[in-house]
């Protein structure tokens, strides 16, 4: 098993769903109180993500290509469908112990996004869509998933490095960037060899990247994130084969005639 270095914001559950343990494994607890103690045991049984996280991730990304196409009738429909999902989401995420800081800044971008639409501010619009699918990602940590949120947040790096070149901020594209690898070396490694092509895929589009922020090239930086995206993709469905591979069908063994 791999070392995991614990990042200061890490939480208790994302550090033991990095290290790939249970709770009662990784924790010695020194206390008879018995409150402490269910809390710590209700954390080793993940439960599965509420649809609510789905339709808030779905409908954010859908609001993103609305305002692209001007659609923003359309943004504010979603904008609703966000707002009745979160409202039917908070008891489900203070449940599963999800932080309540967590919960207030996803409210917070909820309410920037309506502001922007309404506003038809396109470019702080689309950032704070960007912004909700991020704390999804920070949400997701809590739940039992399918495939890595890591893969969440490359998305969300992916989109605000094009965010930024449109707004010809070169120094967050950047900073972008290199969180985006940082988070892509914790990542590769926890796919198999099998994999190993589209894993090379990715370091390519990555590696690519790089001269065209560093030349300030818009339309490649573009192009190119747009492809880091493209590559995710194949990335999600590898880990989803990977963690969920498809049963094997059961073997004939009736006696042969």
């Amino acid at each position: 098993m791999s070392d995991y270095i614990i990042k200061t914001d890490d939480s208790l559950i994302v550090v033991t769903k990095q290290k790939q343990m249970p709770v009662i494994h990784s924790v010695s607890v020194d206390t008879e109180d018995s409150t402490y103690i269910r809390k710590l045991i209700n954390t080793m049984q993940l439960q599965p993500v509420p649809r609510q996280i789905m339709a808030i991730e779905a409908n954010a990304e859908a609001i993103v290509d609305n305002i692209y196409i001007e659609e923003w009738g359309d943004a504010i429909n979603n904008i609703n469908t966000i707002r009745v999902n979160m409202n039917e989401l908070m008891p489900v995420l203070q449940e599963n112990s999800v932080p309540n800081e967590l919960i207030s800044n996803m409210n917070a971008a909820i309410t920037r996004l309506n502001q922007a639409v309404m506003q038809q501010n396109t470019q702080q619009a689309i950032t704070q869509a960007n912004q909700i699918m991020m704390y999804v990602a920070d949400m997701l940590d809590y739940f039992d998933v399918m495939v890595p949120t890591d893969l969440n947040r490359l998305n969300f790096f992916a989109r605000q490095i094009i965010i930024e070149a449109e707004n010809n901020n070169w120094d967050q594209v950047n900073a972008n960037y290199l969180e985006a690898n940082q988070v892509w070396e914790r990542l590769k490694p926890e796919l198999g060899e099998q994999y190993s092509n589209d894993v090379n895929e990715f370091d390519l589009a990555l590696s690519n990247l790089a001269e065209p922020i560093d030349s300030r090239n818009y339309q490649m930086t573009v192009d190119n994130a747009n492809i880091l995206l493209d590559r995710l993709d194949f990335l999600s469905n590898d880990f989803a084969e990977q963690n969920f591979p498809p049963e094997t069908p059961p073997q004939n063994t009736s006696p042969q005639a």
